[in-house]
């Protein structure tokens, strides 16, 4: 029973990506791919980090700056079922308790700048390219309460049991890219660009006051019990790792097609931990595991109707299985990425149209299907299978500046996994988890060309 709820606070990993992509990636990198979803085949000041080759396309030579700026609100439910959780004695329940995070981000920005010079170009951006956030269980998880749960059957004569636990995790990877492109032929335009990734966790939980109600009286077992010891974690993580980026765009007439790939970036975390007692290794102070992002590949073609209507598509897929991810099971380290069936794949599809001389209106839909399973999923880290629906506008508001406006949400599935509980070595329990995810953003951008 020690070991169980040990266990509980063993692998906070928790996956805090606030904004649309793959596992570990974000990109939505501005107000004008919220507005559009479907961007990676369009060329505009602030497009750079969806088709970076298509900046030698840019219609007047000089200096293009854009920044951005979104706004996020998102949570995180998991619905868990144990027969023992009836016992709470906090919340009354037929055996299903509700677990709850919590993000709201007020400012995620993101800064381009593309210098253009006949067939040369020159970019460079920050933006936040992984995580994005820090996501809040009040009341802990269901893996926290379930060997707790089981307290009140090992002391004769007790009934019911409280705890308060609580988890919050915060992922931030700050990426700045530098690269260039050449103009070989009218058509043709080929980037490369190499960005840097510094990542930023940090990871807060507990578990404390474990009690029963014993002959009509609530009593605390801490001082009475190890197994009811309170546990406590406090550990921040951080590491740099390198990105390459090539791309090709190609423009004929109102055709233009884009292909972008940024190769798996190896990226090493190391344990700053101030408290720690779990037990099993994980945080271990100075300790380092492999954290890798994903190869990414995206696709896109825009299509112009006529000159005021266009149309676009987009495919990307995430080289998730080939990435390597470290973290700990059963007292041993084992690679994540050997869990999931597969790596992930999104299709995206948008319009846009010039209503006036002044103002572009956009909408567009993005479908993302990630290959994970049960045994990837836990209810500390998880995300499931979405659909996102984007729009906006544009404004030509000087000759020099234009604004965006763009707000999207994203309809995460519900992923149930079923699965038993080792209560003993003779005894398992049904047990299950019901994950869901809601995630809503506002953006607004500025881009400025000289």
């Amino acid at each position: 029973m020690k070991r169980k709820i040990v266990t509980t606070l063993l692998v906070v990993s928790c996956s805090v990506s606030v904004w649309a992509g793959g596992l570990m990636t974000n990109t939505n990198q501005s107000a004008s791919w919220a507005r559009r979803i479907s961007a990676d085949a369009t060329i505009d000041d602030d497009n750079l980090y969806s088709n970076p080759a298509g900046m030698g396309f840019l219609k007047k030579d000089g200096m293009h700056i854009s920044s951005s700026s979104q706004m996020v609100w998102q949570t995180r439910t998991v619905k868990s079922t144990f027969a023992p959780f009836a016992g709470n004695l906090n919340e009354k329940n037929n055996g299903e308790l509700e677990y709850v995070g919590k993000t709201y981000v007020p400012v995620i920005p993101s800064l381009m700048a593309t210098y253009k010079k006949e067939k040369w170009t020159v970019s460079g951006y920050f933006a936040i390219t992984g995580g994005g956030g820090s996501v809040e269980f009040a009341d802990g998880l269901g893996s926290f309460e379930r060997p707790i749960s089981l307290i009140p059957n090992a002391i004769l004569g007790a009934k019911g049991y409280a705890v308060k636990s609580y988890l919050n995790g915060e992922q931030y990877i700050y990426g700045l890219q530098l690269g260039g492109s050449y103009k070989p032929a009218d058509w043709l335009n080929v980037f490369v660009g190499l960005r840097g990734n510094i990542a930023k966790y940090h990871y807060d939980g507990h578990i404390r006051n474990i009690q029963t109600s014993f002959g009509g009286k609530i009593i605390d077992l801490k001082n009475m019990s190890a197994v009811a010891a309170d546990r406590e974690l406090d550990c921040s993580q951080s590491g740099f790792g390198l990105t390459p980026v090539v791309g090709i765009d190609v423009k004929y007439k109102m055709f233009n097609l884009a292909v972008k790939y940024e190769h798996r970036t190896k990226l090493t975390l190391k344990n700053d931990t101030k408290a720690d007692n779990t037990g099993l290794g994980m945080f271990n102070d100075g300790d380092e595991f492999r954290n890798d992002i994903p190869g990414f590949l995206s696709v896109g073609l825009q299509v112009g109707i006529s000159e005021k209507f266009r149309v676009a598509g987009g495919y990307h897929h995430f080289f998730d299985k080939q990435a390597k991810i470290e973290t700990v099971k059963n007292d041993v380290k084992i690679n994540k990425q050997d869990l999931l069936d597969k790596g992930t794949n999104e299709y995206s599809f948008g319009v846009e149209y010039d209503a006036l001389k002044w103002l572009q209106v956009s909408a567009g839909y993005q479908r993302t299907k990630y290959g994970i399973t049960d045994e990837y999923l836990s209810d500390m880290s998880f995300t499931t299978s979405s659909n996102t629906i984007g729009c906006g506008v544009g404004f030509r508001a000087t000759e020099w500046m234009d604004i965006n406006l763009g707000a999207f949400i994203t309809l995460y599935e519900h992923y149930k996994k079923d699965y038993t509980y080792q209560v003993s070595d003779t005894l398992q329990l049904p047990t299950s988890d019901d994950f869901s995810r809601t995630n809503k953003v506002i953006a607004l951008g500025v881009n400025f060309h000289f």
